[in-house]
């Protein structure tokens, strides 16, 4: 069982796989690149078979998705494949956050024997990961339609 957040999903698109990837492209502004792209909906690389990108924010967001898409063709369009994690930051964040609330809460239970203090350690630790696994999910939700959106031509 997988406990750090995550999501998949597919979808069909009427667009070929290089019109999919060529819409993605002219939306997504390259990180580190000379080139500026007009109103980008994305940070990130678009590929040949792929892309790898986020949603372009205003404020920092520990549960932004990285969206990591393979685009295959078929007769009618392309099957757009869409893998959604944590940065690695936030994956860091998460781990050390986690880490650090069990270790608080095991030795105030254990060690001092403050029972109050180890609930409350543990309960902090849990509400974290909840909180940051729940805007996760609002965000891929977000995300995907966007991309959607993109891609349907409602942008």
């Amino acid at each position: 069982m997988e406990w750090l957040p995550n999501s998949q999903q597919t979808f069909v698109s009427e667009l070929s796989k290089r019109d999919v990837l060529v819409k993605l492209h002219n939306y997504t502004q390259e990180v580190n690149s000379e080139f500026v792209t007009e109103k980008p909906l994305f940070n990130g690389k678009v590929g040949s078979d792929g892309f790898r990108v986020s949603s372009i924010i205003q404020t920092p967001q520990n549960a932004l998705p990285l969206i990591i898409g393979n685009v295959e063709s078929t007769k009618r369009g392309s099957i757009i494949f869409l893998k959604l994690k944590l940065f690695p930051a936030a994956i860091l964040y998460l781990k050390a956050s986690s880490l650090l609330s069990i270790l608080l809460g095991f030795t105030f239970l254990f060690l001092s024997k403050w029972y109050p203090a180890g609930c409350i350690s543990l309960s902090f630790g849990l509400l974290n990961y909840l909180v940051l696994t729940l805007s996760f999910h609002r965000k891929c939700k977000e995300c995907i339609q966007s991309l959607k959106n993109l891609l349907e031509g409602n942008h």
